[in-house]
């Protein structure tokens, strides 16, 4: 069961230079979903951060804020484990193709912090001896998205493979790749393979 805390405070996230470059639009190279995961806490690297310590991993400099920020940590099962994980983001900086969300992978160690990513996350069926793998969308225009397959390392949130799609509704025949995608609840390796070619394998 998903769980929402919302906090209300001065506070941005304290965000690496690299990890905040994901976000940039343009460029030659697109850094990684988990590029400011070797500028963090060591206690957050080495997923044994308490509660306290991944709440206090947000800043206090919020001067390119507009506005109080609102804090959404929910607590979800991602990686489907049986640990609660957590997504932080911050409801007044939405970005251009969704919401931002630092994500926590949590264990009875402790939280190990995995990247940063933009939009929805599904967490695709799970494979016994296979790292966890996520399906992220993102909207780009009115009929169409972005599709990005990922992996949890034990580096952090690790991009596979991205392409771009037309949405549809969930019923069937509208868009099977999409159904499957963002709707079923499964996802077959034929309709991986046919959405992200070689990146899927």
């Amino acid at each position: 069961m998903k769980r929402v805390l919302l906090i209300a405070g001065a506070l941005t996230l304290a965000m690496t230079a690299g990890a905040a470059t994901h976000f940039a639009q343009g460029g030659a190279a697109e850094p990684d979903f988990n590029a400011g995961v070797a500028g963090s806490p060591e206690a957050l690297r080495n997923g044994v951060a308490t509660y306290e310590q991944v709440t206090g991993f947000l800043g206090v400099d919020d001067s390119e804020l507009h506005g109080e920020p609102v804090w959404e940590i929910y607590e979800e099962d991602v990686n489907q484990d049986g640990a609660r994980d957590l997504m932080i983001s911050n409801r007044v900086s939405t970005g251009v193709h969704g919401q931002f969300y630092s994500l926590f992978i949590g264990s009875s160690r402790g939280y190990r912090y995995a990247g940063e990513f933009e939009g929805d996350i599904r967490t695709l069926p799970v494979e016994a001896g296979k790292p966890v793998r996520f399906v992220i969308t993102n909207k780009i225009s009115d009929n169409r998205m972005q599709v990005e397959l990922a992996e949890l390392q034990a580096s952090g949130l690790r991009r596979l493979a991205k392409a771009e799609m037309t949405t549809a509704g969930c019923e069937a025949g509208d868009n099977a790749a999409y159904t499957e995608l963002v709707c079923g609840k499964t996802v077959s390796a034929e309709t991986l393979k046919n959405v992200f070619g070689a990146g899927a394998q």
